[in-house]
């Protein structure tokens, strides 16, 4: 609690945007602090409400409070509430009934479907200091914005909601407790006012679920939104035709009540249940857009001839599901289709002629034998997952989806190649074809695809055969990912990718030398190449030279990693630890100077791990991290950085640069160990020499120079 000093100058932070009242507020100003007898949430919410208000608002207000006996803090807050207009109060009531604490986007979500305008009605609720926002992190340590509001404000809501029928439940606009909807279901009165319904959820045996076994819900002729998820009684319910947003995850019963004809449902989402049949025959529901069946009993898709706006179809996970409903193939507003995991469904009705379906997933459709054929109508197609499927080949027409941009064949074993169409796919970006082990050949055309940046051919059956002759013609390829592959030698042609940042050779066990790498590259990852020839410094050595010459973008680093243990001569800093000091040459000229280039020898684990190599530069003022594979590294590797002068500007007043690698997140009892490290100043007198390989040493009055001591 304030004192009336406290008081005042906070609710003038709030009614003025300033410390002291504006000219003819003063008196007002020290009435409105009497009567809220300086709680610092009304201080806060009154001071919101009249932010930017005429002097004859101000007395309204000022009015109320000398009405309300004692300054109750419930009627002073509803001064505030009383200033919403209509919608405002309904956002307002919902969220205090149904929503605190709620991530702030689903609520939107919902409000949008209900046929709200939520973003300007909650933001002048924040105003109002009605509602806040918070930030929070899910597990995925991604943060999302809460909606929250303080207890006597949710307090306050509520009390209005109850207000509108003290005894009976039934009679309110909004149900949130158990005991109401018991009391509701006891009493069997009418539900005409009631508009939602959210109940927490209730475990499978409580008392409720026993309780209200077989009882029916009267008419509730206004019902906008119900939400019964992990509700698992068996519930009768005629569901009205006025209702907008049906969830009810663990749904008990086999098939949706559904008696009328026409429906005002915009999205249904019933997961995890016993649907079998969602409805019976021909239902026109002319406002659904999202409908959620996933990991339910469904046996079949119901005809959906009668819901023409449809975009989100979710039947992911319904491992009965065997028939589709023709009306589906055709469809003409569908944009996302998910079918992952539908193990029993074998095919499709037809040729596929969703013309704006932008997403279809059939990941781990086992029980599909071939894929779908797609009609020339289906160019909105952009990302197409064939994840795990067991199909041996691709469809023909597949050269048809001209606006595909990701295309996931990862673990289709039986899938042997690519068809000769697939360079009719100008728009691909994205072609992950990892575990196809017995993909053995690559079609010639693949390499003209003009905007491909991504492909992932890892633990594929690829030998140097396998490759065309044209393979470094990928005008747009930024990641090359041909780990667990069967070559001794990369394509040569490798070289003339002009924009190749990535390129990744774990665990090639057969490959013997590395080509010269293209000018563009910024990372090469071969751990466990145990063949790797360690000649291949002469190459590495040219690629961290035409970096450090060439490197264009700001704070660029290249980061290469091989089998090996023995670090290139020209390293003349060296230390045995992971850590290392470098002195700064300033006697050089920076135009002189390229960059600096690291090498650290990593000693394997004796466990399978995954891990992230950690190198921080100076004090950690930057920090540089490299993923690891999930493997147990057999052999000695040598972890490589070339970094240009811009990353270590801040750096410059210092004698010398110190460096330190580690790893983050190891989850092993004996983990990997970095034993030593070296580096080397990069200049321009010394590119000939790295480009000739690691015997070379630096000139010998450059060599004077580097080893001064400060």
């Amino acid at each position: 609690m304030f004192n009336k000093r406290e008081a005042l100058h906070f609710f003038c932070s709030k009614a003025f945007k300033r410390d002291v009242p504006e000219e003819g507020y003063l008196e007002m100003s020290h009435e409105v602090v009497k009567y809220t007898g300086g709680l610092p949430l009304a201080l806060k919410v009154l001071g919101s409400y009249l932010y930017g208000r005429n002097v004859s608002a101000w007395h309204s207000a000022v009015k109320k409070l000398r009405s309300v006996p004692d300054a109750k803090i419930l009627e002073t807050l509803r001064i505030s509430y009383d200033g919403l207009d209509s919608m405002q109060k309904e956002i307002f009531l919902d969220i205090a009934c149904f929503f605190k604490g709620k991530p702030k986007d689903k609520v939107l979500d919902l409000f949008e479907k209900r046929g709200y305008n939520p973003q300007i009605e909650i933001d002048v609720l924040i105003e109002r200091s009605l509602v806040t926002v918070k930030q929070d992190i899910d597990v995925f340590k991604k943060k999302f914005d809460v909606l929250e509001m303080h207890d006597l404000l949710q307090e306050m809501g509520r009390s209005f909601v109850i207000q509108e029928s003290p005894n009976y439940p039934s009679k309110r606009s909004r149900l949130w407790s158990p005991e109401d909807l018991d009391l509701m279901l006891t009493q069997n009165k009418g539900t005409e006012t009631i508009q939602s319904i959210v109940l927490p959820p209730i475990g499978n045996g409580t008392y409720y679920v026993q309780r209200w076994r077989d009882k029916a819900i009267p008419n509730m002729s206004q019902l906008k939104f119900l939400n019964f998820d992990f509700l698992r009684a068996h519930i009768h319910i005629n569901i009205p035709s006025t209702l907008k947003v049906l969830h009810w995850e663990l749904c008990p019963l086999e098939t949706l009540p559904l008696v009328d004809q026409r429906y005002e449902l915009v999205e249904i989402k019933i997961s995890w249940s016993n649907i079998v049949q969602l409805w019976h025959g021909f239902k026109f529901l002319e406002k659904l857009k999202h409908l959620d069946l996933s990991c339910s009993g469904l046996e079949q898709t119901p005809d959906l001839s009668g819901v023409p706006v449809l975009e989100t179809l979710d039947l992911s996970c319904c491992h009965c599901l065997t028939l589709i409903h023709p009306s589906l193939i055709c469809h003409k507003s569908l944009l996302v289709l998910n079918l992952w995991e539908c193990t029993s469904l074998e095919t499709f009705p037809g040729k596929l002629e969703m013309s704006l379906l932008k997403e279809l997933n059939l990941c781990d459709c086992k029980s599909f034998m071939s894929p779908p054929e797609f009609g020339e109508c289906m160019t909105k197609l952009s990302r197409l997952y064939f994840q795990d499927m067991t199909i041996s080949e691709l469809p023909i027409s597949l050269g048809s989806l001209v606006g595909l941009s990701e295309l996931d064949l990862r673990g289709c074993k039986k899938l042997t190649c690519l068809p000769d169409s697939i360079h009719e796919l100008e728009s691909l970006r994205i072609l992950r074809a990892s575990w196809c082990s017995s993909l053995c050949d690559l079609p010639h055309s693949v390499s003209v695809i003009p905007f491909l940046s991504i492909l992932d051919l890892r633990d594929c059956c690829l030998t140097e055969e396998s490759f065309p002759c044209d393979f470094g013609q990928f005008p747009s390829l930024t990641d090359l990912d041909l780990s667990g592959n069967h070559f001794v030698n990369l394509p040569i042609s490798i070289h003339e990718l002009p924009k190749l940042k990535c390129l990744s050779l774990n665990g090639c066990k057969r490959l013997q030398s590395l080509p010269e790498l293209p000018s563009s590259i910024r990372e090469l990852k071969a751990w466990c190449c145990d063949s790797l020839d360690t000649r291949s410094f002469n190459n590495l050595s040219k690629a961290c030279s035409v970096f450090a010459s060439t490197s264009q973008g700001p704070g660029e680093v290249l980061q290469m990693v091989i089998p090996g243990a023995n670090i290139p001569s020209w390293l003349v800093h060296r230390q045995e630890s992971n850590c290392l000091s470098v002195p700064f040459p300033h006697h050089c000229h920076p135009s002189e100077r390229l960059g600096i280039a690291l090498y650290f020898i990593v000693r394997p684990s004796e466990r399978w791990f995954s891990s992230s190599l950690r190198l921080a530069v100076g004090n950690g003022d930057r920090v540089i991290t490299s993923s690891i594979p999930i493997w147990y590294h057999q052999g000695y590797h040598l972890c490589m950085f070339c970094m240009t002068n811009d990353c270590l500007s801040d750096q410059e007043t210092r004698k010398a640069i110190h460096f330190e690698l580690s790893f983050e997140y190891i989850n092993v009892e004996y983990p990997p160990e970095i034993l030593s490290s070296a580096a080397c100043w990069v200049h321009t007198d010394e590119i000939e020499h790295l480009n000739k390989g690691e015997t070379e040493r630096p000139n010998k009055k450059r060599q004077k120079m580097l080893e001064e001591k400060h």
